[in-house]
């Protein structure tokens, strides 16, 4: 019952002879209804069949309506003259104009489910069409000479109605029958059309028959089948409405032609007005009855839609979403919030929304809300909580206004997002900010000591030569110089955490380090700790310095140890590795990617959070005083870091700590062993020197080491005190220019090209305790320029000037105390 009429599977042809068919019977029909011998029905068929047709099928269908019309007329007796010809037209025309006026104007809809479409059907189709039709047939009668011209209104009048009644009963039926519903049929739904049929049927019969009131005529007893009308529109929509229509107006009309009923007066016209105006009446209220519920079904509908749409979206999210009024009472929450709280829908509505919270954060939170600026809608905040295992949960909370009216809140929602990750993000991206400024502290420091650790190297070592071996100075200046080598060896710490410090990096395998280092380890750790290795096959080699990873290895190693007083095990591991996105996400300064990792597992005390969270910063241990500077770890961040790579720990209290060290791998290539160059005794030589340190210690020590050498020295503080010195435009050759990289008033570089402006043949040895300095190479625009990095001893200077002099004048002296590496590099 819910299908159309299958005429889409027609061809054109076939539909015009069925609509003519269909016009011609229901043509006979309207003629069973007529008053007057005929000439007045209560109700024309064809007139809403017609309008029917070119609504459905389109204004081409209108030789169906004039062969119908003529067919028709032939069939009544009626020659084909002036009436038959006005009959045609008026037919077709209204027809067409009606059909046209409601798709321009109102864009109808055949199913008629809205109240404009049943408005403007009636306005546009059933008057002002009929109007159109009505006015031919008379005028065509009045030409033919059937009616008098005198009374034109009148019998316009009586043709209007019937054509009126034809497309208020039959254009709707057929129409919405022919169009599909949206009205489901059940078994339900089709028991309750029977009942409410019978119900329709029997209220008309007794409207219009008066059984039990026979001639008692002044009671409104025509209206007892309007609750079953409306009962049929609300219900089934159009086609209940339309089909209930066509019977009580087909009962009515027998009732009033059999001469029963309560519209039966003296005059058959009045009967005809009383008839028309009732069915016309019962017709358009029904079908605005049925228009409303099926607009307000739709709308109905459109809410339940989004009302899914809303719950899909709310129940579905990862946030936890509830809704409460000003007293915090929760008025909704969805599944995530009962999830989170252990609890269903039921337990929580009704229930406190800041109960859910701690007793501190309850009052934060309420303070947030009451706190919410008039003119402000929404407020955010953070807050903390403490869950299992003493696992640390933030929670973003966005409370905004809900159904605010006349200043007062109505109600509140709450979406309450885990903000966990970002924190900890945020919290390293702080940690590793405030790492990377105390390590260009550090390097600072580091450069400005450099200097001051060079002078008492150089002097210490002076001293050394001059004192008498065994004697007290001589002790007392061996003491001195063992401290500040142990300073000295504090500045390259300081310099590796603030990865600073130079580094000569060459293509190493870790296995082969670890290796080398094994019984050092085992040394180290002493015979109650167990150290194994466990090399990966095939392992991927790296790009560092061998030197600063062994001093990586040999720190974790001593802070193990210290870990494990009691004994433990030691495990060194290495292996290939591919680090993911997801990984990666928790380290914002690592990249996704494939790493050597190294990692350093012990069975020690493990460490706190708290720990964790600051073994980086420098100088900062869990040692007793006097037992550690704090600056091991520092320094394998620092060097790790410089070398491209990433260091993590993982430790838990009572559980051991593991150290993981992620280095990028590169291609497999021959690597330079990396032997240290034996420095001889101090050398001498016979050269002329220009010294330039602002450094006053530093720059007597150098003075008067050159000196003794047999050097040549003129000596300055600064650029402008060295080109303002008498003799140094009069010399006929300064062999070398040992130099500052920055100094006041003047810089080293600005300073060489004036040197060399009066002597080219110069030769121009840097130094700085700032490694910046060697990695921009500040000779490296002079042919043969050096560098050489400080703190640095007498013996370092004296082989640099040598390799930089040459060694043709070189004489040996007697030896003395040196140390056994080179902390020169020369960038020519």
């Amino acid at each position: 019952m819910g299908k159309a009429f299958t005429h889409q599977k027609l061809t054109t042809f076939t539909r015009v002879v069925e609509f003519m068919a269909l016009y011609f019977v229901g043509g006979l029909i309207g003629k069973e209804t007529t008053f007057l011998s005929g000439s007045m029905a209560l109700v024309w068929p064809p007139a809403g069949i017609a309008l029917a047709a070119i609504l459905l099928f389109g204004y081409r269908f209108w030789p169906g309506v004039v062969f119908g019309a003529v067919l028709l007329s032939f069939m009544n007796g009626l020659p084909l003259g002036v009436f038959t010809l006005g009959t045609v037209i008026g037919n077709t025309i209204g027809a067409i104009a009606c059909a046209y006026l409601l798709k321009k104007f109102i864009t109808f809809d055949n199913a008629m489910e809205r109240t404009q479409d049943v408005v403007g059907y009636v306005a546009l189709a059933c008057f002002l069409g009929s109007t159109v039709n009505a006015v031919f047939n008379v005028v065509s009668l009045a030409y033919s000479g059937a009616v008098a011209w005198d009374d034109l209104f009148g019998n316009t009048l009586e043709w209007w109605v019937p054509n009126v009644l034809g497309s208020l009963v039959v254009a709707p039926l057929i129409i919405t029958w022919a169009t599909p519903s949206t009205t489901r049929w059940n078994a339900r739904l089709i028991t309750e059309a029977i009942f409410c049929g019978a119900g329709l049927v029997g209220g008309t019969l007794i409207s219009f028959n008066s059984w039990y009131v026979y001639g008692i005529q002044n009671y409104p007893m025509a209206y007892l089948p309007f609750p079953f009308l409306v009962w049929s529109a609300l219900r089934f929509g159009q086609r209940g409405a339309t089909t209930g229509t066509l019977l009580v107006a087909v009962l009515a009309i027998y009732s009033l032609l059999h001469g029963t009923g309560p519209f039966v007066t003296n005059s058959v016209k009045d009967s005809l007005m009383l008839m028309g105006s009732y069915i016309g009446i019962l017709a358009i209220t029904n079908m605005l009855l049925a228009a409303a519920a099926a607009a307000r079904r739709t709308a109905e509908r459109a809410v339940s839609e989004s009302e899914k749409r809303f719950r899909a979206v709310v129940e579905n999210q990862t946030d936890l979403i509830c809704r409460f009024n000003p007293d915090g009472c929760l008025t909704f929450v969805n599944d995530v919030f009962c999830q989170s709280h252990g609890k269903n829908s039921a337990e929580l509505l009704g229930t406190n929304f800041f109960q859910t919270l701690s007793d501190p954060h309850a009052a934060l939170a309420l303070n947030y809300i009451n706190s919410l600026p008039a003119d402000e809608s929404a407020v955010s905040f953070d807050l903390s909580s403490q869950v299992m295992a003493g696992q640390v949960v933030w929670q973003q909370y966005r409370v905004r206004r809900l159904f605010q009216e006349q200043g007062d809140t109505r109600e509140y929602q709450a979406v309450i997002q885990d903000i966990t990750k970002r924190k900890q993000l945020e919290s390293q991206l702080l940690q590793s900010q405030k790492l990377e400024t105390v390590g260009r502290l550090a390097g600072g420091v580091a450069h400005e000591f450099n200097s001051i650790m060079t002078a008492i190297i150089g002097q210490s070592e002076l001293l050394l030569k001059d004192l008498p071996a065994g004697s007290l100075w001589c002790n007392n200046a061996t003491e001195i110089r063992k401290a500040a080598e142990r300073a000295a060896i504090l500045t390259r710490q300081l310099l590796a955490y603030g990865r600073k410090q130079m580094l000569q990096p060459e293509i190493l395998d870790l296995n082969t380090v670890l290796a080398g280092m094994e019984s050092t380890l085992r040394h180290l750790m002493g015979r109650g700790t167990e150290v194994s290795l466990a090399p990966a096959v095939g392992l991927k080699a790296v790009k560092a310095d061998a030197g600063q990873i062994e001093q990586v290895i040999i720190n974790l190693a001593i802070n193990a140890a210290d870990a494990m007083p009691k004994g433990g095990a030691l495990t060194l591991e290495t292996a290939n590795v591919t680090l993911n996105e997801e990984y990666v996400s928790h380290i914002p300064e690592l990249k996704a990617g494939e790493y050597v990792m190294l990692a350093i597992t012990d069975t020690g005390t493990g460490m706190s959070e708290d720990v964790k969270a600051r073994v980086f910063e420098p100088f900062f241990t869990t040692k007793g005083v006097g037992q550690g500077a704090g600056l091991g770890l520092p320094t394998c961040y620092g060097i790790i870091k410089q070398s491209g790579g990433h260091i993590s720990i993982h430790s838990e209290l009572g559980r051991g700590t593991t150290v993981k060290i992620y280095i990028p791998p590169v291609e497999l290539q021959t690597s330079r062993s990396g032997q240290r160059l034996a420095v001889p005794d101090l050398t001498r030589g016979t050269e002329t020197i220009l010294l330039v340190l602002d450094d006053l210690a530093l720059r007597e020590m150098a003075a008067a080491m050159l000196s003794r050498l047999g050097y040549t020295v003129f000596v300055a503080a600064n650029g402008t005190e060295a080109l303002s010195l008498e003799r140094l435009a009069d010399l006929e050759r300064i062999d070398l220019l040992f130099t500052e990289v920055q100094m006041p008033q003047m810089s080293g570089k600005e300073l060489t090209e004036r040197v060399l402006a009066l002597h080219p043949q110069t030769r121009i040895l840097f130094t700085s305790g700032d490694t910046e300095n060697a990695r921009i190479q500040p000779g490296s625009h002079i042919k043969g320029a050096g560098f050489l990095q400080k703190p640095f001893t007498p013996s370092a200077l004296a082989l640099k000037l040598r390799e930089m002099l040459g060694e043709s004048d070189m004489l040996k002296s007697d030896p003395v105390v040196t140390t056994s590496g080179s902390h020169g590099d020369s960038l020519g």
